[in-house]
């Protein structure tokens, strides 16, 4: 039985085709979708090794920062409308009906995957795109890491 689906998603616009297959299957299952936004970390964009003024280490953080909650903005609107149109409503998870609902998680996509994943039973992630280099690491995590089966 199938109760909770994880779908990672990033921006790159690869999202709506997972939230669509991951809605058929909660719709099949009366199951809740948990789509998670992946933010980068201002930390995991610094370089390493390299010593950054304070001042250009705060401008780094401010704007990504705005340009994460701008995206998530974005996102969220996207999601909102397509939990609509799929039938979906954004509730917790109910018994008996399929809902939905948006998380944030500030960090790594493949860390995002690794921890959601084990806590859902099914994770729809896109197929990766290896002319962008987008989504193979995700995949992978799923795979690997969730310990759950993977819907591509």
């Amino acid at each position: 039985m199938i109760h909770t689906i994880m779908v990672p998603v990033r921006g790159d616009g690869k999202g709506d085709n997972a939230f669509a297959h991951a809605a058929v299957v909660a719709k099949a299952f009366n199951a809740h979708v948990r789509v998670v936004h992946c933010r980068p970390k201002p930390e995991d964009l610094m370089p390493y090794g390299v010593v950054i003024p304070t001042f250009m280490r705060k401008q780094i953080e401010e704007v990504t920062a705005k340009n994460a909650q701008g995206e998530e903005d974005q996102l969220r609107k996207e999601f909102q409308d397509l939990a609509v149109d799929m039938g979906l409503p954004e509730i917790p998870p109910t018994p008996g009906q399929a809902t939905a609902s948006f998380a944030e998680y500030a960090g790594k996509q493949v860390d995002a995957v690794r921890h959601f994943g084990r806590l859902s039973d099914l994770v729809c992630v896109p197929r990766p795109d290896r002319q962008q280099n987008l989504g193979a690491n995700t995949l992978k995590s799923a795979i690997y890491s969730s310990g759950r089966p993977v819907l591509m």
